[in-house]
């Protein structure tokens, strides 16, 4: 009888967070469960103080060692999946753990979500500091195709599989629900939803807006540094009447936005994966974006949204102005539906998971 392989999940709380890294764990673990692996996490890193940063990271050494002990007395297979952030301090815990895992005989999975990424790849010098960091993995996880050529392209010679971002229980049942479009032109309201922050795009939507008729509204949900540096940008260009913020939202609130908005739109170059790409689909949004890096991993061209080849307003501007259609609308959005259920289910994710835990049991990696 087949012993189902233990995965020792290493990441930040998903408790004290409220995006990023740890957002997306918990669809990571349901799909190593579907997989067939019993799944354990253990809690590397909390936000606050540095006391408080610190002593989750000591505690997890001595789980990760009673965990491994026990499992290897059963004869289990032990696969220790590091979650990484792109932060230094990040890279600096999971090195150590994958180290000490390796060690102890576990086998070792680093899933990058970090964009950081990007930017460790960009010099020699970088790529080396990158290379002793990844060390300890016997297999590099990246969110979409884009990532591994990107690694394999700087020389990363680790095995590289893709395993993106599963959707989230509630996001799957929001997919499965046909989604009730107005069968109107017009008004249209776009829907940008993000962190306010250098690099998410949010300005060139506030100009793309000036260049779009009056019949086209946006609203913008998110909090972050850039907030007043936005809103001075909507003021400048007079749109005060079209253009409307409403801070971070969540639950209902954001469900409402995504009921009553028509278009999604984040022409963000900063993202690693973007999981408001996925919700928006989810929700039936067409989305416009720019064609940059793994976005066109994400939104299928022409089928499930429109992404920008030049990273301009103007061109941005051009892309809304071809969903202002209800018909296209419509047509994009339940390809959206479709295109998130077949490739980022949590039931597809577990596909590949366990193509990787068959290569550890094979011992082919």
């Amino acid at each position: 009888m087949r012993i189902s392989p233990l995965i020792l999940v290493l990441g930040t709380d998903p408790r004290t967070q409220a995006g990023g890294v740890s957002f997306s764990v918990p669809g990571h673990m349901r799909a190593y469960q579907i997989a067939g692996a019993d799944v354990s996490y253990i809690v590397t890193h909390r936000s606050g103080r540095f006391v408080g940063k610190f002593l989750p990271f000591v505690a997890s050494i001595r789980l990760l060692l009673i965990s491994i002990f026990s499992a290897r007395r059963n004869g289990r297979l032990i696969i220790v999946v590091c979650h990484v952030g792109g932060g230094i301090m990040s890279m600096a815990r999971k090195y150590f753990l994958g180290c000490l895992s390796r060690f102890m005989g576990a086998k070792v999975v680093f899933q990058l979500h970090g964009f950081e990424v990007n930017s460790y790849l960009s010099s020699s010098k970088s790529r080396r500091f990158f290379s002793y960091f990844i060390a300890p993995a016997d297999v590099v996880c990246v969110l979409t195709p884009w990532w591994r050529s990107y690694l394999q392209t700087a020389g990363i010679v680790k095995p590289i599989f893709v395993i993106p971002n599963p959707l989230p229980v509630s996001w799957e049942d929001i997919a499965l629900k046909p989604r009730a479009y107005c069968e109107n032109d017009a008004p249209v309201t776009i829907l940008t939803l993000s962190r306010l922050e250098a690099g998410k795009g949010v300005n060139d939507v506030i100009k793309a807006m000036s260049l779009l008729p009056n019949d086209f509204r946006l609203v913008i949900a998110g909090t972050g540094s850039a907030e007043a540096s936005l809103r001075d940008l909507v003021d400048s260009l007079e749109l005060n009447e079209r253009v409307r913020f409403c801070g971070w939202v969540s639950g209902e609130n954001k469900q409402e936005l995504f009921d009553q908005c028509d278009i999604f739109a984040l022409p963000t170059r900063y993202d690693s994966f973007g999981m408001g790409f996925l919700e928006a689909l989810a929700n039936g949004l067409p989305v416009v974006a720019y064609d940059w890096g793994p976005v066109s991993d994400i939104i299928l061209d022409n089928k499930c949204g429109l992404l920008a080849t030049e990273y301009s307003p103007p061109a941005l501007a051009e892309c809304i102005q071809r969903l202002k259609s209800y018909k296209i609308r419509k047509s994009y959005g339940v390809c959206g539906k479709r295109w998130v259920l077949k490739s980022f289910s949590a039931m597809n994710v577990a596909t590949e998971v366990n193509k990787i835990m068959e290569a550890f049991e094979d011992e082919n990696l």
